[in-house]
């Protein structure tokens, strides 16, 4: 159940209200953020986060309507976004790339954006909610579409909530399910070479970890012109080659620094062998049978 801001509802019976839509975009990494909104004119307002006072820059998109039933808000949105040049600052480091080489480069990848309506008459008063960029934008001419979700749509969950399957079905790394503590596990390094031609999908590091380690587990890179990019690695090898299957916007080179974590194939063998013994926490069904065939 939501309930509007009082200090927002009183302003929308005054004369000459113009309601705007505002978003605060922060990326996973680097802790970029970049502010717009739909309207042709800058705004300014102060969200009493403590942050002080926040500037928009105009940015046209369009978004469809949100999903809910009664007055229940499952909270779920989409932004159709045109692709424009933005500026993006990452710590030290800034650039200027188009919205698409972004999503394509999976910078937006579990970005949490802020949603504003503010009235532009009375910009003390506004009404905001928080959502997660959720799924892969999917970008068509010059309009990117991305999907957003809300800690309501979140909260929706799949019932029955324990799948009878061979595999384990938590994830990795959650605190509730799996227990296995993330920070344990992530591996920092530094890209020594790569080979001709595959620059954006290969890299050579000095980690030796057993081959395929790192297989399904996410590269986040550090520093670079990929900084703040994310993959799912492919394969890895105990001589420090690491392949993934999604090209970068760019290629790596050498000095580059990144962060890597190991996937999981959701085995019981894996649990046990890669995961400190976490056989207990394993929420699969080994002993399912096979489908067979009888005659």
């Amino acid at each position: 159940m939501k309930s509007i801001d009082p200090r927002f509802a009183g302003t929308l019976t005054s004369e000459g209200v113009l309601i705007a839509e505002a978003t605060v975009w922060t990326l996973a990494y680097g802790g970029a953020v970049f502010r717009f909104i739909n309207q042709t004119k800058e705004c300014r307002f102060d969200a009493h986060d403590g942050a002080g006072h926040r500037w928009f820059e105009p940015f046209p998109w369009k978004r469809g309507t949100l999903e809910a039933q009664g007055d229940l808000q499952v909270d779920r949105l989409t932004l159709d976004l045109p692709n424009a040049e933005l500026l993006v600052q990452y710590s030290t480091d800034s650039q200027r790339v188009m919205l698409a080489d972004l999503c394509l480069n999976g910078a937006l990848d579990r970005a949490s954006v802020s949603l504003y309506l503010v009235n532009l008459r009375n910009a003390s008063s506004f009404l905001d909610s928080v959502w997660d960029v959720v799924g892969q934008p999917v970008i068509a001419r010059s309009v990117i579409q991305i999907q957003l979700q809300s800690a309501m749509g979140r909260a929706v969950r799949i019932c029955p909530r324990t799948i009878v399957q061979e595999g384990c079905s938590n994830i990795l790394f959650d605190v509730n399910t799996c227990t296995v503590p993330r920070a344990g596990y992530v591996v920092t390094g530094t890209a020594l070479s790569t080979a001709v031609g595959y620059e954006r999908v290969y890299m050579l590091t000095a980690l030796a970890h057993a081959d395929d380690y790192f297989a399904l587990g996410q590269l986040t890179f550090l520093s670079g012109l990929n900084v703040g990019a994310s993959r799912t690695v492919g394969w890895s090898r105990a001589t420090g080659a690491m392949k993934w299957n999604i090209p970068l916007l760019y290629g790596v080179s050498p000095g580059d620094r990144f962060e890597v974590i190991p996937g999981c194939d959701k085995t019981y063998a894996s649990c046990q062998a890669k995961f400190a013994f976490n056989g207990l926490n394993f929420r699969g069904f080994i002993n399912v049978p096979w489908p067979e065939v009888v005659l």
